[in-house]
């Protein structure tokens, strides 16, 4: 061991750029995988703080190669899968404007009940 550690000595003094770059490398692949983990965590623990979250889905649609995935639906695609598929049981939309998120029970404004909330208090 001690052997090693004279060496590792020699090394980083007789070669300081690579031993630079390398400290560098090292805090640089140690911040992306910190990054990578904290990603991960966050995506499998969304929407989790909700009553049975295991059965709560998002509705994307494909919009070609240009948009590629996207969660904006027109407001009647949700009201027909939840008539049609017997295992939808109820949805939301989500409406967003400048500064503030609106939450809509059924498929348009005027049909029911939503909740409003800035976006500090979402």
């Amino acid at each position: 061991m001690k052997f090693l550690i004279s060496n590792l000595r020699l090394l980083t003094r007789r070669f300081k750029s690579v031993a630079i770059i390398n400290v560098v490398g090292l805090g640089v692949a140690f911040a992306v995988l910190l990054v990578v983990a904290m990603q991960v965590r966050y995506d499998l623990s969304y929407d989790r703080g909700f009553k049975n979250s295991d059965s709560i889905f998002r509705l994307e649609t494909w919009d070609g190669e240009e948009w590629g995935w996207e969660e904006i639906t027109n407001y009647h695609l949700p009201r027909l899968f939840r008539d049609r598929i017997p295992e939808v049981r109820d949805y939301c939309l989500r409406e967003w404007s400048d500064d503030e998120a609106r939450f809509l029970r059924e498929g348009s404004p005027a049909d029911g009940p939503s909740h409003r909330a800035t976006l500090t208090e979402v």
